[in-house]
């Protein structure tokens, strides 16, 4: 629980990650009021509560994490800031909510800890739990070459990013059957992005 508590604070500290992130990758998802949206590999909630405030009263956020206390946390949050955001343990490999549910699916800082088996797997149940028309949306680090911030995260993270380019995931999201398929960096020097989207079905 400690680790959880301090989640935030360890990456606050390494990136500056506040408020302006979470809009970015949410703009970067193309998020808007009405919509339903997963976070898969939430945390301790933060892009999810700001989901649910972007999304309002008609839309739906939910956040998933496989650490028990990071959802403990998230919900606690979810309390202090009267959120209607709803968190859930759940693995990306084995998403806990029924097809077609979401328009909108994001991650951040998740899939440089995967191995390509589970990259593969959380693929297909993204696009499964997506809507036809839906996106998914993945940001990961892209740690600068140089720098003291750099020097330090690499220290931190060397063992997290080994062989870790977030431009890898398109591969898995075609075989998934994701299309318009894209990456490329963020407005922050330390992420970048990979997108695709669920087709719709082709005219009968």
């Amino acid at each position: 629980m400690r680790k959880a508590r301090t989640y935030d604070l360890g990456y606050y500290l390494l990136f500056g990650l506040d408020a302006r992130l979470w809009r970015m990758v949410l703009e970067l998802a193309r998020v808007g009021p009405g919509q339903s949206v997963l976070d898969v590999g939430c945390g301790t909630g933060r892009l999810t509560l700001a989901a649910a405030g972007m999304v309002g009263p008609d839309g739906e956020a939910c956040g998933i994490d496989a650490a028990p206390e990071m959802i403990q946390v998230a919900r606690e949050k979810a309390v202090r800031a009267h959120s209607r955001a709803t968190f859930e343990v759940g693995l990306i490999e084995d998403i806990p909510f029924e097809d077609g549910r979401f328009d909108t699916v994001v991650n951040t800082l998740v899939m440089h800890h995967l191995p390509d088996e589970v990259k593969s797997d959380g693929s297909r149940e993204i696009w499964r739990v997506l809507k036809p028309g839906g996106l998914f949306l993945a940001v990961d680090l892209q740690l600068p070459s140089k720098g003291a911030v750099s020097s330090v995260a690499r220290l931190f993270l060397s063992h997290h990013m080994e062989g870790s380019d977030i431009a890898d995931s398109l591969g898995y999201l075609r075989d998934a059957g994701f299309t318009e398929t894209e990456s490329g960096p963020t407005s922050s020097s330390y992420f970048a992005y990979a997108r695709g989207v669920k087709a719709l079905p082709a005219p009968a």
